[in-house]
Formats: structure tokens, C-alpha cells, sequence
């Protein structure tokens, strides 16, 4: 259900053929969040574990930095494809006083620094490619704000609870997020972000550049992050792994 495959019925029609194929034969499913988990056991009767990919608590020791000695600096993790909030993103940063971050690759990436070197923002947006995890989780902590903002139009990002998600809280660094399902219940559940209130280029930039100057609204942000870390880590979702693989070797 990725949007690229919108238009594209015969792949759509190939992958769904080879999940029915995978799916049937596990003994063991093991899938990142309950409405996948809930597709599993409508659509093939297989019950399924949720496993969420998180960082270990290594990336959780480092002292957090007041935002008050950080540079203004956006951070955007993850795939640069379409439908993700990247192409208005990019244009509110004509209004905002900071630099943005991007750290990754994908579809619309040259589309991208076409639309940044036409509005003249070389200097305020920054591709930086795909880094190694340790390398982007660094850039990540030295961020004020870090963004996530997929659209519900497509099934995919309508469900996701992306893993950048997770790295943000683990560096301690505020998150604005859209408000999709499964990343709502984190994000209220444990305070550790403000919901996009408009897509609109001049909004966002609005309700960014407000984050930014609210020093004291991002620290407890932060603060909020550090303890939501304590339990959001790999070492708590691991051990459902661990249970299942011994359940099967009896």
C-alpha cells in the first residue's frame, strides 16, 4: 500500500501474492505495529507478535543538551520519498531561521534539491545522504526539533510507526509529527512532541519557528523524551524474540 505503487496493480498484485506465500509457511510472525498485526490475523487467521525496532539504551546515557545552547537545526531521518511532508517542508524553510537536516535517500531526493536550489535555500537546507546509524543518531542529538510528518493518504503511512520515531526520543530531541494512529499513542502517551497543525507551507513555518523559540517548552520535551527512552528501547522488545524462538525449539 506504499503510494509508489498506487498506480501499479500488477506489482501490487505480485507482492501480495509472495505475502501470502511467506506468511503461510512461518511458524512465527514477528511484525512492527498492532494494525499490521491485526491485517496478519483478518486476512490470513495468523496470530502475530509486535516487535517495534528501537535503538538499545546506549543511545540513551548521553546528558541532554538545553536547547538554549543548541542551534537552531532540524533533523528529517528516514526515506525522501513522496507523500511525506518533505516538498512543503522544504518550501516553509523560506520563513524559518534555522537549518534543516535531511539524512537519507530516496524517490524525490533530486526533485528535492531542484525545488531547495530554485528557492535559494542552499544554505539553510542540507542533504546529507544515507549515514551510518551511530553518525545520524549524533546529528540527531545535536537537533532542536526533529520532524516526521507522512500523510494519511496512502494505507502505508496511514498505519506506520516509523523508526525514526523512536530515535528521536532516544536522543532527547522534541518531535513534531503528524498525528497518524499508531504514532499518536506514543507521542500523547509519553509527551514527547507537538502534532502538525497544517500542511500549509506558511503554517508549518509558523508553528516551527514557535517550537524553536519556546526554549523552555522543548527542555521538558526533552526531559519527557529521556524517561519515555527508559522504556522505549530494543532491550524490552527483544525479549518477545527470545520467548518465541524457545517456544518453537520445545
Amino acid at each position: 500500500q506504499v503510494p509508489e505503487l498506487k498506480d501499479n496493480p500488477f506489482a501490487k498484485k505480485v507482492w501480495k501474492a509472495i505475502e501470502r506465500h511467506c506468511i503461510k509457511g512461518c511458524d512465527a510472525v514477528f511484525t512492527v505495529c498492532n494494525p499490521i498485526k491485526n491485517y496478519f490475523k483478518e486476512e490470513y487467521n495468523k496470530e502475530s507478535l509486535v516487535v517495534r525496532n528501537i535503538p538499545p539504551r546506549i543511545f540513551f546515557k548521553q546528558e541532554t543538551i538545553p536547547s538554549s545552547k543548541k542551534e537552531n537545526i532540524i533533523v528529517w531521518q528516514g526515506a525522501v520519498n513522496i507523500e511525506r511532508g518533505l516538498e512543503e517542508l522544504c518550501e516553509a524553510m523560506q520563513w524559518i531561521d534555522a537549518r534543516l537536516l535531511i539524512m537519507g535517500v530516496g524517490d524525490i531526493k533530486s526533485d528535492l534539491e531542484k525545488k531547495v536550489k530554485t528557492l535559494q535555500l542552499e544554505n539553510k537546507i542540507h542533504f546529507l545522504g544515507r549515514l551510518p546509524f551511530e553518525e545520524m543518531m549524533n546529528k540527531t542529538k545535536s537537533a532542536k526539533l526533529a520532524i516526521s510528518i507522512d500523510k494519511a493518504t496512502n494505507g502505508n503511512y496511514a498505519i506506520s510507526l516509523p523508526n525514526k520515531i523512536f530515535e528521536y526520543i532516544a536522543c532527547s530531541v522534541p518531535v513534531l509529527v503528524s498525528p497518524l494512529q499508531e504514532i499518536k499513542l506514543i507521542v500523547e502517551k509519553h509527551k514527547t512532541g507537538e502534532f502538525l497543525s497544517s500542511y500549509n507551507p506558511q503554517e508549518l513555518a509558523k508553528q516551527i519557528t514557535s517550537l524553536l523559540s519556546d526554549n523552555a517548552k522543548l527542555d521538558l520535551i526533552a526531559e519527557n523524551c529521556k524517561k519515555a527512552a527508559k522504556e522505549l528501547c530494543w532491550e524490552n522488545e527483544e525479549i518477545q524474540i527470545f520467548k518465541t524462538i524457545k517456544n518453537l525449539e520445545k
